[in-house]
């Protein structure tokens, strides 16, 4: 069994605020988030590159909402840590409901 966070999170053995779920994928907050709404979306299945199909582990794609004079420059740094889980908690839920609201 792996201890991947990504895998763990698929499974549902790991804490996450989740946007989305899938047959295909699962979307959640990234726990460092550039800006609120910072989102990873990670295939239900394990896989680390898309010409390695399946392997460990995940690959995974970020989401990151931007803004004109937003200042991110390099898409690593700097991180902005959502202040509470509470905090973090609303942001998923308003990710969920403006996706819910595409189909």
């Amino acid at each position: 069994m792996t201890t991947d966070v990504f895998c763990r999170i698929v499974a549902g053995d790991a804490p996450a605020f989740e946007v989305m779920r899938t047959g295909t994928l699962v979307a959640f907050l990234d726990t460092r988030p550039l800006f609120p709404g910072h989102t990873l979306l990670v295939p239900t299945v394990h896989v680390q590159t898309y010409a390695e199909l399946p392997a460990v582990p995940h690959l995974h794609l970020h989401v990151i909402p931007r803004s004109k004079g937003d200042g991110l420059r390099f898409w690593l740094g700097p991180r902005r840590p959502y202040r509470t889980d509470a905090e973090a908690q609303a942001t998923a839920d308003g990710i969920r409901r403006v996706l819910s609201g595409l189909s």
